[in-house]
């Protein structure tokens, strides 16, 4: 993780590098888009907001949106 931290601020919260950051999603985008099958893609998270994004990634690709367990919060 910390190849993707930019700097420390002084309160310890930690500020990421963005264009190392969308790089890495760029090239797992190329990755998922060139699984000839759909189903072989499987999505999991086990935090909050990746639950979301997961969701998000179902809504997209509805091949995959039946292998998505979701939260009650998020079907609202």
């Amino acid at each position: 993780m910390e190849r993707y931290v930019y700097k420390r601020r002084n309160d310890g919260i930690y500020v990421i590098d963005l264009n190392n950051t969308y790089e890495k999603l760029q090239m797992a985008a190329r990755v998922i888009v060139a699984i000839e099958n759909p189903q072989d893609v499987v999505v999991q998270s086990a935090r909050p907001y990746g639950q979301r994004a997961v969701y998000k990634f179902a809504q997209v690709r509805p091949t995959v949106a039946n292998q998505v367990a979701l939260p009650v919060s998020l079907y609202k």
